[in-house]
C-alpha cells in the first residue's frame, strides 16, 4: 500500500522490477525506518535507473590527523533529497574470515581503508634545514658593473631611505663578495635590523669577517654561508663556534646550541604550525623553552629527519607537548625505519611513523615489509566482526530460519562521521537485485558541512550504546 498524498507524482513503473509488487515492498520498508513519504517517488527512480549521485551534492575529503570526512558540496533542505549507498562487501554469517578473504588482496586492501586500518600515505615535508627554503628574494636580475654600494643595495631590493630600518632579510646570494668588500660595506648602518643574512656561493674566507658582520648587525639570528671557501676549511665548526654571538640561532640552515623559539617560528613560518620543520637542524639536544611559544594543537606532521645526534628517546619532552595539545599527530618522519618502534613508544599519540601505522611500528615492521601485508589482513579480519553492519533474512531453503547477513558501506558510507545530533540518517533497504544502503538530510545542511549520522541510533539503553560506540572507536 502507498501512503495517500494527491501532491505526489505518481510511481514510474520500470521492466526491471514487478512493478505490481515492488512499489508496495519499497514503502513497506521505508515507512519502517522513518523515511520521508514525499521521497519515495524519487527514491524509486534512483533504484530502477541505479543513479548514484551522491557526488554531486557530497565530497569524500580526507584530512592529515583528522581522517577522512564527507562534506556537504551544497546547501540542502532537510528531507529534500536521497542518495544510494553501495555496499563494498556482503557475507552471510557465520564465515571462515581467513577462508573467505585471504586471496583477495584488492578487497583486504580496500577493507583496510575504510576500516581505517591504514590512511593514506602523505608526502614528506621538503628536507632542506632551516631557513634555507623560506628567502625573500630581494635580489636584482640587472647585470653587475655598478658601485660596490649600488650592488650591495640591488641585492637587498633596493629599498626607499623610509623603508630600510624595516629590512630583516639581507639576500647576498652569488654576489661575488669577498672578505674585503664585506667588511668594508656599510651593511651595519643601512640595515640594522637585519636578522637573517643569505651569503651563499661567494668568496668569503675568513672567520674575523663574520665576526665583524655579527658585530655590525646585533639584531642578527641567522647566518648562510654555505658554498663559501671558509666552509671547507677543517676548523669551520670550531670557528663559527667561537665568532658567533649566542644570539645566532641559526648556521647554514642547522640550529646552533643556543637555539630559540625565534628559530623555530622562522622554521615554520608560524606560531601555530600544521607540520613541524625541523629536519636537517643537526640538533644536538632538545631544548623545550624554545618550544613553549609554539601553539601546536593544529600540529599533523613532524619531521626529525637530518638529527643523527638525536635519539627517539631525546623527543620525549616534544612528544609530551604535542601530546598535551591535544593535537591530532598524522606522522613523524624519521631516517632509520630500524627504529619504527622505538619512536611509536615516544609519539605514542601519532597515526603513523614514516607512513607506517603505528599499530605496525609496535611490532617493528615497516609498511613496505613482506610480512606487513599478512598483518594488515589479520588487522582487518579482527575489526570486521565490530565494524560490520547486520541485517537478519529468512532462509532460502528454510523460511522460518533466519540467517545474519553483515556488510560493509562504500566509502561514501563508511566516511560518514558519527553525531548524536546528525545531519543525516542511513538506511537499508531490498531491492529486485539485491540490497542497498540509502542517506538523506533530516536536518538543513549548509555548503561545507559534515556530513554526519548516528552510528548507534537504534540502540535505546545507554551502557549498551556508549559500549557500541566504543567498538567503533567514537563517542557521543
Amino acid at each position: 500500500m502507498r501512503p495517500s498524498n494527491s501532491d505526489e507524482p505518481p510511481l514510474e513503473g520500470s521492466d526491471k522490477f514487478d512493478v505490481s509488487r515492488y512499489p508496495e515492498m519499497l514503502v513497506l520498508q521505508v515507512q519502517a525506518m522513518g523515511f520521508p513519504a514525499k521521497l519515495i517517488p524519487e527514491l524509486h527512480k534512483k533504484i530502477a535507473d541505479s543513479v548514484f549521485d551522491a557526488a554531486e551534492a557530497l565530497s569524500v575529503n580526507y584530512y592529515p590527523g583528522r581522517g577522512f570526512k564527507v562534506e556537504s558540496k551544497k546547501a540542502m533542505f532537510a528531507e529534500s533529497d536521497v542518495f544510494l549507498v553501495d555496499h563494498s562487501l556482503e557475507y552471510a554469517e557465520p564465515v571462515d574470515y581467513d577462508a573467505e578473504f585471504g586471496n583477495h588482496p584488492e578487497l583486504i586492501s580496500r577493507l583496510a581503508s575504510l576500516l581505517s586500518v591504514i590512511t593514506p600515505d602523505i608526502e614528506p615535508p621538503q628536507l632542506s634545514g632551516i631557513d634555507l627554503n623560506r628567502q625573500e628574494k630581494n635580489q636584482s636580475d640587472e647585470p653587475d658593473g655598478s658601485s660596490p654600494l649600488i650592488q650591495l643595495l640591488r641585492a637587498l631590493g633596493n629599498p626607499p631611505l623610509n623603508e630600510m630600518d624595516r629590512m630583516k632579510i639581507g639576500n647576498l646570494v652569488e654576489q661575488g663578495i669577498t672578505d674585503d668588500w664585506l667588511s668594508s660595506a656599510p651593511i651595519g648602518k643601512l640595515f640594522p635590523n637585519i636578522e637573517r643574512i643569505h651569503l651563499e656561493q661567494n668568496l668569503i674566507e675568513s672567520k674575523e669577517t663574520i665576526r665583524a658582520l655579527c658585530l655590525a648587525l646585533p639584531k642578527l639570528k641567522a647566518v648562510h654561508l654555505n658554498g663559501n671557501p671558509i666552509c671547507s676549511q677543517p676548523s669551520y665548526s670550531d670557528d663559527m663556534n667561537s665568532v658567533l654571538p649566542k644570539s645566532v640561532e641559526v648556521l647554514d640552515g642547522r640550529l646552533t646550541e643556543s637555539y630559540g623559539s625565534w628559530a623555530l617560528e622562522v622554521a615554520n613560518g608560524s606560531e601555530t604550525p600544521s607540520v613541524l620543520r625541523l629536519g636537517n637542524a643537526d640538533m644536538s639536544e632538545l631544548r623545550p623553552e624554545a618550544f613553549k611559544s609554539l601553539n601546536l594543537e593544529n600540529l599533523y606532521c613532524i619531521d626529525l629527519r637530518g638529527n643523527p645526534k638525536m635519539t627517539a628517546a631525546s623527543w620525549k619532552p616534544l612528544a609530551d607537548m604535542v601530546k598535551q595539545a591535544n593535537a591530532m599527530l598524522e606522522t613523524v618522519w624519521i631516517d632509520d625505519d630500524r627504529f619504527l618502534k622505538d619512536y611509536a613508544e615516544v609519539f605514542s599519540t601519532s597515526a603513523k611513523i614514516n607512513n607506517t601505522p603505528l599499530w605496525l611500528c609496535n611490532e617493528g615492521v615497516a609498511a613496505e615489509d613482506p610480512q606487513a601485508s599478512e598483518l594488515i589482513k589479520q588487522k582487518v579480519i579482527d575489526k570486521l566482526p565490530k565494524a560490520a553492519l547486520r541485517y537478519q533474512m529468512a532462509k532460502p531453503d528454510s523460511p522460518d530460519d533466519r540467517i545474519t547477513i553483515s556488510y560493509v558501506l562504500d566509502e561514501l558510507g563508511s566516511y560518514v562521521g558519527h553525531s548524536a545530533r546528525a545531519n543525516f540518517r542511513l538506511g537499508m533497504i531490498f531491492t529486485s537485485s539485491g540490497t542497498i544502503s540509502i542517506l538523506w538530510p533530516v536536518k538543513n545542511v549548509l555548503v561545507d558541512d559534515a556530513v554526519t549520522r548516528d552510528y548507534a541510533e537504534n540502540i535505546t539503553d545507554p551502557e549498551d550504546r556508549m559500549r557500541r560506540l566504543d567498538e567503533l572507536g567514537v563517542s557521543d
